[in-house]
């Protein structure tokens, strides 16, 4: 992968990667909230990259979710620069008809097999989820990911 920004003005960048444009920028009184800053964007990254396991998994199972989202809380520990990142909560929300299993099952691959940010990220902060469906909590967890690079088969190469 390779990615740039380009500056704009102030604080603003626009991120560039494959073709995508991708406003960033700090908030007020030192940007003008162009975009989200790249703390936010790291964010984003973490509960996309988990998402999207498990909405893969879930639709290998057959399981129809009629709406799905991922929260994430990001804690900070520093009020001095650097800002640091200290703890991550996922909390994954269904709506729909599912197999409880089945998503359980989706959400630990992801946080213990598949997520390549989660698992960089638990190797230096601890990453916390949970499970609600229909407004249920059903499950909590914590993720955790094995320390060699063994390869696992994808749940998109079947």
């Amino acid at each position: 992968m390779e990615a740039k920004i380009i500056w704009k003005k102030g604080m603003a960048f626009d991120g560039c990667v494959d073709g995508y444009i991708v406003p960033m920028d700090a908030t007020l009184p030192l940007g003008s909230s162009y975009g989200p800053g790249p703390k936010e964007l790291v964010a984003l990254g973490i509960a996309g990259c988990a998402g999207m396991d498990v909405i893969g998994l879930l639709k290998r199972e057959k399981q129809l979710v009629e709406r799905f989202e991922v929260v994430i809380s990001v804690q900070s520990h520093s009020l001095h620069h650097p800002i640091e990142f200290s703890a991550i909560d996922l909390i994954f929300k269904f709506q729909g008809d599912l197999d409880v299993t089945q998503v359980s099952r989706a959400i630990e691959l992801s946080q213990t097999v598949y997520s390549g940010l989660s698992a960089m990220f638990s190797k230096i902060l601890p990453i916390t989820w949970r499970i609600v469906i229909n407004g249920d909590e059903i499950k909590m967890g914590v993720a955790h990911f094995p320390t060699d690079s063994t390869y696992h088969q994808t749940a998109y190469e079947g």
